[in-house]
């Protein structure tokens, strides 16, 4: 039987996007699973199911800022919430993700950790401001890739755009309404879609593992 594949369909704004991979990336070292990075534009995905920004709402938006700290707390994540961070485009972080996965496979899970550290962790929004593609060379480094292969993949980041158009319609037809959203496909061909940063006690009865893992990751972060 071949391992079960979870796509990870989330936009680089968003923060429990943010800390919902963080918790992945700790249970990839216990589930037979493969994660698959599928960036998508979370505008386009919350206008085409007619959905409504979580932060539109007054008193919802105070709510997620306090929940967010708690979450990050819990799972001992760095939260640093950038200034007007929802107004900032992180499409060309998207890109390079895209571009990484074509030339540099599993290197995308490394870029997406750094991007997210300087993002979220970090609260460096003036890093992502502009939307130039150059200035993320310094996080192509930091994973290991050479000064060549950094200017090769921000070349191919160029031509990904309709890859990125192609993830947010296919988020869209999976039934995706918000990121992150997680489509868990099990080894027999069964697919399950799953939403939040907090669902993955529902992914583990799925798999047939141990639901309380998630809990332990979560208390032994705290050690």
């Amino acid at each position: 039987m071949g391992k079960a594949t979870i796509r990870y369909y989330f936009d680089y704004v968003s923060p429990y996007s943010y800390l919902g991979y963080h918790v992945l990336t700790r249970l990839r070292e216990h589930w037979p699973i493969e994660t698959v990075l599928c960036p998508v534009r979370l505008p386009h995905v919350i206008k085409a199911t007619k959905n409504s920004p979580p932060a539109s709402v007054p008193a919802r938006a105070v709510f997620l800022g306090k929940d967010l700290k708690r979450t990050a707390s819990a799972y001992n994540i760095p939260l640093n919430l950038p200034k007007n961070f929802l107004s900032i485009s992180m499409k060309s972080a998207e890109l390079i993700t895209l571009a990484l996965q074509q030339s540099h496979e599993g290197l995308d899970h490394e870029f997406a950790l750094q991007v997210w550290d300087q993002f979220f962790g970090k609260g460096n929004g003036d890093l992502f401001q502009s939307g130039s593609l150059i200035e993320l060379k310094p996080l192509l480094l930091q994973i290991g890739l050479s000064d060549e292969q950094a200017n090769d993949v921000l070349a191919g980041a160029q031509t990904c755009a309709d890859q990125l158009v192609a993830l947010t319609d296919e988020a869209i037809e999976e039934g995706a309404f918000g990121a992150p959203t997680l489509i868990l496909t099990k080894s027999d061909g069964c697919k399950e879609m799953f939403f939040g940063s907090d669902r993955f006690h529902h992914i583990a009865l799925s798999l047939g593992e141990d639901p309380a893992l998630p809990y332990q990751l979560l208390m032994k972060s705290k050690l």
